[in-house]
């Protein structure tokens, strides 16, 4: 399996976990376990997220650099400085 491939699988039960976390808060699931759903939902993010910066550093900044694009470590600085705010 690709890396894309299991991108969108990660994401597909992500989005079944927040489906699963609207219709839990509609069925007056508990405060705590819907806190607690959101913390998972939250990590699942963190890691796609992770996985997602990983795989641009090493496909495309790292290839930009080799091209001679000295604005390219920058740009990706910025995009992991709007993620970590």
């Amino acid at each position: 399996m690709n890396e894309r491939t299991e991108l969108l699988l990660r994401l597909r039960e992500i989005e079944d976990r927040i489906r699963d976390l609207k219709n839990g808060v509609k069925n007056d699931l508990s405060c705590d376990e819907a806190l607690i759903r959101i913390a998972a939902i939250q990590a699942a993010l963190r890691e796609v997220s992770g996985g997602l910066f990983e795989d641009h550093w090493r496909r495309c900044v790292v290839s930009h650099i080799r091209a001679g694009d000295a604005d390219a470590v920058e740009r990706f600085m910025h995009s992991v400085a709007k993620v970590l705010r």
